[in-house]
């Protein structure tokens, strides 16, 4: 008991309880003291019990410090496991919520969804959609996409299990946010729907970034077509990308010919080779 105790604690105290062990015994067998001491059994016999005891002793604190070195190893790296572990997901969500993103899980046999961590995106505060019924979300969504939404859910199957779809989504304080939304459904054995898990992020600030540009976009192709100069713009393909009208009168193109996405080539076949090889260096 005393040894195992030893072990348990430290290497060296294992070790020198067992040298305090054998010298007790040298010292009984020595001094006539104990056992090992007994002046009727013969001395020969009990030098070698002595010998044997601390044999076996010492092989019993080897064996119980090994064990134990092995153990606290074992329990010093599942303890640094599990910090590596937390500070993974500490890590993950401060990544999530830099980058406005939101992880949900809603099961189809309770009808209920998680979307605690990050539920801010949507406008509650932290721990307020820990669970909320489906239906409460939809009732959320744009009724423009809800539609859209809900077919892409009932559509999941064995063979179409994912699905990614943006859409606007309606805060408790009225405000309105884009929302993108890639999932997957898990499944039963018999290919019945058991729960979708997900990201949801928030991709207000990219629409809003797309719709300034598709605006600035469309103005100057309004500038460009109402240029009182003959201009046309084209892709790497020399295809139409604007065109003013001076440039259909002064190529006399038939009116209201469609160039936008055509060649310029396919246009205007006669356009010499050497503007060709210029326009591909260009």
């Amino acid at each position: 008991l005393l040894l195992w105790l030893t072990a348990r604690c430290q290497p060296v105290f294992g070790i020198a309880g067992a040298f305090i062990w054998s010298i007790t015994t040298i010292g009984a067998t020595s001094f006539g003291v104990g056992h090992f001491g007994d002046a009727a059994i013969p001395i020969v016999e009990r030098v070698n019990g002595a010998r044997v005891t601390i044999t076996v002793v010492a092989l019993c604190t080897l064996v119980l410090t090994a064990l134990f070195t092995e153990r606290r190893r074992n329990e010093a790296a599942l303890k640094l496991a599990l910090l590596t572990e937390e500070e993974s997901k500490a890590r993950l969500a401060e990544a999530m919520a830099a980058g406005q993103v939101m992880a949900f899980e809603w099961d189809n046999i309770t009808g209920l969804s998680r979307r605690d961590d990050g539920a801010h995106i949507l406008g509650f505060e932290q721990g307020g959609m820990a669970k909320v019924a489906n239906t409460d979300f939809f009732g959320h969504v744009h009724p423009d996409d809800r539609a859209s939404l809900k077919t892409r859910i009932r559509g999941l199957r064995p063979d179409n299990p994912s699905y990614a779809l943006a859409f606007r989504f309606r805060r408790p304080d009225g405000r309105e946010v884009w929302l993108e939304e890639t999932a997957r459904g898990e499944f039963d054995p018999t290919g019945c729907l058991l729960r979708i898990k997900g990201l949801t992020r928030d991709i207000t600030e990219r629409k809003r970034t797309e719709a300034q540009l598709s605006e600035r976009e469309a103005q100057l192709r309004l500038f460009v077509e109402h240029a009182p100069a003959a201009i046309a713009m084209f892709d790497r393909e020399m295809r139409y990308l604007a065109v003013s009208r001076r440039f259909a009168v002064d190529f006399r193109l038939p009116p209201y010919t469609q160039l936008i996405g055509r060649s310029h080539y396919e246009v205007l076949p006669e356009v010499p080779q050497r503007w060709r090889d210029i326009h591909a260096r260009v």
